[in-house]
């Protein structure tokens, strides 16, 4: 391994090859946590797998590189992501909510190559409401000038 080889705690990583057992794809980033045994294996922890029961994985030098620019700027935009506030643009009947409801984003992540977001609508007291899986057709960015409505969970 030459010295471009080299990866550190804390660098951003990329999969080189699918780990379909460990629910990874090719491309999908993650920094380094931790480097075992000189640079053999590394425990790699990934934003886009913040809703699994461990997002922390071991990997070998062999199933990752250094991440690319392009690479690092998903990861970044995915990191951003989290705690974002958001509007829907559409009704969710079964959830109760509608159209220009507010929620927050949680976490971010790409499924068949198409950006998701985790997200909690929650009630003006702080009760959770609830959390789903959204897609960016279903939801805009929340900007400076939106203001909150209230209304009754399951009101139409």
């Amino acid at each position: 391994m030459n010295n471009l080889d080299l990866i550190e705690e804390l660098d951003i990583i990329a999969v080189g090859v699918d780990k379909p057992e460990k629910n990874l794809k090719v491309g999908t980033t993650g920094t380094v946590v931790h480097v075992h045994e000189a640079g053999v294996a590394y425990m790699v922890e990934f934003t886009e797998m913040a809703h699994a029961a461990d997002p922390v994985i071991d990997l070998t030098h062999d199933e990752i590189h250094k991440a690319s620019d392009a690479e690092i700027k998903r990861y970044n935009e995915i990191a951003r992501a989290a705690r974002d506030k958001i509007i829907l643009i559409r009704d969710i009947p079964k959830e109760n909510l509608k159209n220009g409801d507010l929620g927050s984003v949680i976490f971010a992540y790409y499924y068949d190559g198409q950006k998701n977001y985790m997200a909690e609508f929650v009630s003006l007291t702080g009760e959770t409401i609830a959390i789903l899986s959204l897609a960016t057709c279903d939801v805009r960015k929340a900007s400076d000038t939106d203001l909150t409505k209230a209304r009754e969970a399951g009101q139409t």
